[in-house]
C-alpha cells in the first residue's frame, strides 16, 4: 500500500516545507485572531493530519 521506507525522503521534505511555512502563516494569522484560537487551529490540523496518516497507512 504505502511504503514508508521508499517515501521517507518525500515525507521528510514535505514535513520541512510545512514547518517552514508555519511561521510566516502564523504571523499573518495572529493579526486576525487571538493566540489561543491560532494554537487551537494548529493543534486541530496536527490531529487531523496524524489521523489521516494513521487511517491510510494502517
Amino acid at each position: 500500500m504505502f511504503d514508508t521506507q521508499k517515501n521517507a525522503p518525500f515525507i521528510a521534505l514535505l514535513a520541512a516545507a510545512a514547518f517552514g511555512l508555519s511561521t510566516p502563516l502564523a504571523k499573518f494569522l495572529l493579526v486576525a485572531m487571538r493566540p489561543w484560537a491560532l494554537v487551537s487551529l494548529l493543534y486541530l490540523g496536527s490531529v487531523l493530519g496524524l489521523g489521516l496518516i494513521t487511517l491510510f497507512c494502517s
